[in-house]
């Protein structure tokens, strides 16, 4: 189906309004518009080739058999009318895409839920335009989950203290006292919201909204989900297991059109320099915030408009016509 601003803001390659539509009801819609947005949003590099099945890097790589579990796993997630003979098909994609971006990034490391991220992906865009997505995502919006430690994880989910005490202190002082530490958040943001989400059309949703916005949006969207659910927080024992119990399980009748503009209008608000700020949080410790410009610019840089281009082809020509006039000039004294 056709969506005039979307097809617009395509044409004319508007990144601005690209990112302005991921925010509006119902993001980009279908799986179709995905295959054409989501790799504009993250600068993919279009020549990057999946590897076959039978690669022996692939077959030999020493995480196969850790990634391999967590693959079989995941099935829990494809739609019930899918025949078994695609599942083992969306199964291989996904080991075959985790364990080459592993070997093309050799500086990064596995984690269990990498595979949800992935799994997500796939069934929207389909293997080769998702492997050329996490190609860029695992270098920049999950870089700090990639370490061979949960220190820049831990450092990321720290966002979720201080930005509750900005949107409700009482709240946010209710779940301190609980020692609930804020981990029953983890698996929301390390996988998108994949793992704990059992609607795959809303995880696809989130990820409109997540691949056109800052790397903490996750977070953002996690405090908004908490702030939701704040009287039946406050009506629970203030004790961590209970705390926790109660807000690692998502309810399936969230509004997440609702949180999400929430969630954008929250980061308008206080953005994440006003968070750290409060939570004395170090942005320079962290990878994916600080590769966050530079990803920037690739995309901006990817999206100039055509006349741009024009302009800068005749400024190029104008330019080498007054050297060749300068030489000649100077030459013939």
């Amino acid at each position: 189906m056709s969506d005039p601003p979307l097809d617009r803001a395509l044409h004319e390659n508007d990144i601005a309004a690209l990112k302005r539509l991921a925010f509006s009801p119902g993001g980009y819609g279908n799986n179709e518009v995905r295959q054409k947005v989501w790799p504009v949003l993250i600068a993919t590099d279009s020549s990057l080739k999946l590897l076959g099945n039978n690669d022996p890097s692939l077959r030999s790589h020493r995480d196969k058999g850790q990634v391999m579990l967590d693959v079989d796993r995941c099935v829990r997630r494809l739609p019930a009318e899918i025949p078994l003979i695609r599942r083992r098909r969306y199964q291989q994609q996904i080991l075959n895409i985790i364990l080459q971006l592993l070997i093309h990034h050799p500086d990064i490391h596995y984690y269990q839920g990498l595979h949800d991220i992935v799994l997500t992906f796939v069934l929207a865009v389909g293997d080769k335009v998702a492997y050329a997505v996490m190609d860029m995502l695992v270098e920049h919006h999950l870089r700090d989950f990639l370490d061979a430690n949960m220190t820049r994880t831990r450092l990321y989910i720290s966002f979720l203290k201080p930005l509750l005490t900005l949107l409700d202190p009482d709240l946010e002082e209710f779940i301190t006292r609980s020692q609930c530490y804020y981990f029953f958040s983890l698996s929301w943001v390390i996988t998108w919201f994949g793992h704990v989400i059992q609607d795959n059309d809303i995880v696809m949703r989130l990820a409109d909204a997540f691949l056109a916005s800052h790397p903490l949006m996750p977070l953002y969207l996690s405090a908004m989900l908490v702030v939701s659910r704040r009287d039946e927080v406050l009506s629970l024992e203030c004790e961590m297991s209970c705390v926790h119990s109660f807000l690692s399980n998502i309810p399936e009748d969230l509004n997440y059109e609702k949180l999400l503009t929430q969630a954008w209008d929250t980061f308008q608000k206080f953005p994440p320099e006003k968070v750290a700020k409060l939570g004395s949080i170090s942005m320079s410790s962290s990878i994916t915030l600080m590769n966050y410009p530079r990803l920037l610019r690739q995309v901006e840089g990817t999206m100039l408009p055509v006349d741009y281009w024009m302009w800068v082809g005749l400024g190029a020509i104008a330019a080498a016509a007054l050297a060749v006039m300068y030489h000649y000039m100077t030459s013939t004294k």
